[in-house]
């Protein structure tokens, strides 16, 4: 659910290059979060697709190739501009459809206890 005046919002996720996950043999070194296809937003008893992330000329944060029709991977955190859809003081629903995540660095860091000393 998107308050009114809402302009953009960010889709956010883990990101990882497939060349630290799946190995060296794999020539790709792009930070990639997830592949969001079909993008609608519902407001008003209106229905509004969202395509900025597939044009020719993407918002911050998404991948310029194109691997897939339909279908754009982000870099972890990609701007995603709904125009001015809800400028009329209009509430609204939008929905993602994500359709690949991952592979992702497992975190394997320790935490680590600080220690101090006088």
């Amino acid at each position: 659910m998107l308050p009114a005046n809402t302009k953009s919002v960010n889709i956010v996720s883990r990101a990882s290059r497939p060349y630290d996950v799946i190995g060296p043999f794999v020539d790709d070194r792009r930070y990639l979060g997830v592949a969001v296809g079909e993008v609608r937003l519902l407001c008003a008893k209106q229905q509004f697709n969202i395509t900025s992330h597939l044009a020719t000329e993407k918002p911050t944060g998404w991948h310029t190739d194109k691997t897939w029709d339909g279908v754009a991977w982000t870099g972890g955190n990609a701007e995603l501009p709904l125009g001015d859809h809800l400028s009329n003081g209009e509430m609204g629903i939008l929905s993602v459809t994500i359709c690949a995540a991952g592979p992702y660095l497992k975190n394997n860091q320790a935490k680590q206890n600080l220690v101090k000393s006088a």
